[in-house]
């Protein structure tokens, strides 16, 4: 993508589908319209037997699709590790969604903390039958885990007192991944 040279880290996001006709579009808009952008995009297509694969025509070259026989999430994620290409690895889920600066913000985190190996974020729900929208951890509470600081040294810890660290909020280095 556009603007791969001026920065410091490049990105990989990886989205296993199956049968997500119905939702992968919105995931993959969801990629594009970030503040900082993927320097790619792969799309790991889990055997559907739907429209996914037509779907994801009409990107192009922004995203790279590939299709395995179904073998699941897992082996699918594992499948866009191997095929990324560049040193850091995002995930997606095909049925959800980042906030625009998803990216950005994790990029300067790492940047700022050259040492870190992975990042990972809070969420937001979407109860679409309550028609509303809430963060999955208090983010109260996980600024005061966090103290200010833009890590915590024991994760593991912190983790017993909020939940975090969903799937769709993790980057991390594509070689400890291969690890």
């Amino acid at each position: 993508m556009s603007d791969r040279g001026k920065q410091q880290y490049n990105v990989s996001v990886v989205i296993p589908a199956y049968n997500a006709e119905g939702t992968v579009g919105r995931a993959v808009e969801s990629v594009l319209q970030q503040t900082r952008e993927a320097d790619e995009i792969i799309v790991i297509d889990d055997g559907s037997n739907d429209g996914t694969a037509a779907t994801l025509q009409k990107y192009g070259e922004p995203v790279r699709y590939i299709y395995q026989n179904n073998a699941g999430p897992g082996a699918a994620r594992n499948n866009g590790i191997k095929a990324a290409q560049y040193e850091w690895v995002a995930f997606l889920d095909a049925d959800d969604e980042w906030l625009p600066d998803k990216l950005q913000l994790q990029m300067d985190v790492l940047q700022r903390n050259d040492h870190l190996v992975w990042a990972c974020g809070n969420l937001i729900r979407n109860f679409i039958q309550q028609n509303r929208k809430l963060p999955h951890s208090d983010p109260a509470l996980v600024e005061r885990i966090l103290e200010g600081h833009d890590y915590t040294n024991d994760y593991l810890e912190a983790s017993l007192h909020t939940e975090w660290g969903h799937t769709d909020t993790m980057i991390i280095k594509k070689d400890i991944l291969m690890q």
